[in-house]
């Protein structure tokens, strides 16, 4: 039995992709000898795709998530989604509680498959993260703004460690979980964030103390509790594909809060067009709104990127968008 295909238009071009007019001071400026600069140090073997021993993990893959698939079929209609937000919270709760930051035992000692144009790179730590900060920054530093909210701000490590680097910005984080605001709100008790996080950081550091600064709370995204037009950016990083079952109030919500701009990273369609990364993410309910259906929901994009690596099972794009104003 196979998986019906996704509606598309075929792949994304793996490059920065400018789909309507855009100032140049809005390119991403981040060239593969910066990602390559990043992720290095964490590289513990490369393989091509063409290699035996790739060609049959790939094969093993398939199989497993085509079965995991369909397998979740079932558990859909018999149990209801796992993207609840009581499900979600309930999950991430418990990964919040633990030490989900560079430097701790679980991120250090985390081993993975990335997947890089015509190469796969299995890694250690936290890079894909590191690679994800690097761009974020780079945009942050072209687009200036003055106020930005994450929505999926998790235990706050991206956007304290986004503060070291850009701290001219006044920082807002929402989280689903106490537990991941309780984490943050506890690293801010800190006099400097841990020596691996600041060592972590894809580029310098011009102030070590603006993660204290960071303003961080509780609440769902699908029902947001600023007022219209109070942010220059939204942001979300691997957090909108965790709310696939609220997508529309999500981001009917983005819109409305947003006075410009909405930078997403996640795992659009559009990046998950192989068999084995189509089963993985339809098994796990991830976000479903193609980048070409974005204006119907008021995002309207400037840049499409994607020639960074993902994971192996769940490819990542960047799209940064435009709101209606």
């Amino acid at each position: 039995m196979r998986l019906p295909a996704r509606e598309a238009n075929g792949p994304l071009p793996k490059t920065t992709v400018y789909l309507t007019d855009m100032p140049t001071s809005l390119a991403i400026g981040t060239s593969r000898e910066d990602i390559e600069r990043v992720l290095t140090p964490h590289v513990l073997r490369r393989l091509r795709p063409e290699d035996d021993e790739w060609r049959s993990r790939v094969r093993q893959m398939r199989r497993e998530w085509r079965w995991r698939f369909f397998t979740s079929l079932v558990r859909r209609a018999v149990r209801g989604s796992l993207k609840s937000i009581r499900s979600v919270r309930g999950s991430y709760s418990q990964v919040w509680s633990l030490n989900q930051y560079p430097g701790s035992k679980e991120v250090d000692e985390a081993r993975y498959f990335l997947r890089w144009g015509g190469e796969v790179v299995e890694v250690m730590g936290w890079v894909e993260k590191r690679i994800h900060l690097l761009l974020v920054g780079r945009i942050l530093a072209s687009l200036r703004p003055r106020r930005v909210l994450e929505i999926g701000s998790g235990n706050g490590a991206m956007l304290m460690m986004l503060s070291l680097m850009c701290p001219d910005v006044e920082y807002h984080g929402i989280e689903l979980t106490q537990t991941g605001v309780d984490r943050a709100r506890e690293m801010q008790r800190r006099e400097f964030l841990p020596a691996a996080m600041e060592s972590f950081l894809p580029l310098p550091a011009a102030d070590r103390t603006a993660f204290k600064r960071v303003q961080f709370q509780v609440g769902n995204a699908a029902t947001l509790p600023f007022p219209d037009r109070s942010f220059d950016l939204i942001l979300t990083s691997l957090a909108l594909e965790q709310m696939n079952s609220v997508r529309n109030e999500v981001l009917a919500q983005v819109v409305r809060v947003s006075n410009g701009y909405v930078l997403m990273v996640e795992p659009f369609p559009d990046f998950n067009l192989e068999p084995e990364r189509d089963y993985y993410c339809r098994a796990n309910e991830y976000f479903s709104v193609p980048v070409r259906d974005l204006p119907r929901h008021g995002l309207h994009p400037l840049t499409v990127f994607s020639d960074f690596p993902s994971k192996v099972l769940r490819g990542v794009g960047l799209v940064l968008a435009r709101t209606a104003t």
